[in-house]
């Protein structure tokens, strides 16, 4: 049973926010794009904060918009942890329902997905660091997942996207914080980012897709940052539970 449709939900899934790494507002653009400078240095300063960061935990909700058949869309609800060690661990752990559930671990030498509601899991020889990682998923298996430029060394910062606006909103409580509210205007995505004052944290992400059918959102909901947590590497390898089927990736381009 290859991967195929595994792979697909995990796109629609969002295993991380990569889609923030196209909002880096383009520099060398013919036309220069609407860039608020206080929604720049805003994203920015919470993209720093990442970037500086040895080791990560972040805990967060995930909503994702599934259109049916009918036209009507649906919302597939999960909680996400997501654990980094750089330059050479990751682990991705998701609760939910359909596309909602499965987790991924990466320690180095191994890249493994694994779906518990069928109880299988694929692996393949990965590069020696994250970047090196999310750089050859698409080639490898068809695939980055959408947190993957945050979690970049760089944090985003590196090769930008244009982006045709950047807006500051105003500021707006999330869950008892106040947050800079910032809205980005993307070929193809737009962006919505709630960002805490008090400190430059992510909040709250809502992407909205809207050249797919039905202009599907992703959103997640922060509800923990932890910049520096001691994380074992028990958490990044992975041991097949009782009855686990290994089963293989569908090669990124063969039918």
């Amino acid at each position: 049973m290859p991967l195929q449709r595994w792979t697909r939900l995990i796109v629609t899934a969002g295993f991380s926010l990569a889609v923030l790494g196209s909002f880096t507002p383009a520099r060398a653009a013919e036309k220069a794009p609407a860039i608020d400078p206080r929604a720049e240095s805003i994203v920015r300063a919470a993209l720093q904060n990442i970037a500086t960061a040895r080791s990560i935990s972040l805990e967060a909700e995930i909503v994702n918009d599934i259109p049916l058949d009918s036209g009507q869309r649906i919302q597939e609800i999960g909680i996400q942890k997501t654990y980094v060690r750089r330059p050479d661990r990751l682990a991705v752990v998701r609760k939910g329902h359909g596309a909602s559930s499965g987790s991924m671990y990466y320690d180095g030498k191994l890249f493994t997905l694994w779906k518990p509601e069928e109880n299988v899991y694929a692996t393949w020889e990965a590069p020696t660091t994250i970047d090196a990682l999310f750089d050859t998923m698409q080639e490898k298996i068809g695939f980055v997942p959408p947190l993957s430029v945050l979690l970049h060394e760089d944090a985003g910062a590196g090769d930008a996207k244009k982006v045709r606006s950047a807006t500051y909103v105003g500021l707006t409580p999330i869950r008892g914080v106040d947050c800079h509210h910032v809205a980005l205007v993307g070929e193809n995505v737009d962006v919505q980012m709630w960002i805490a004052d008090a400190e430059p944290i992510f909040k709250r992400i809502v992407v909205t897709y809207k050249k797919r059918p039905l202009t599907p959102q992703w959103t997640a909901t922060f509800l923990d940052w932890n910049f520096s947590p001691r994380l074992s590497d028990y958490l990044f390898a992975f041991s097949p539970p009782p009855g686990a089927r290994k089963i293989e990736f569908k090669v990124a381009g063969k039918p």
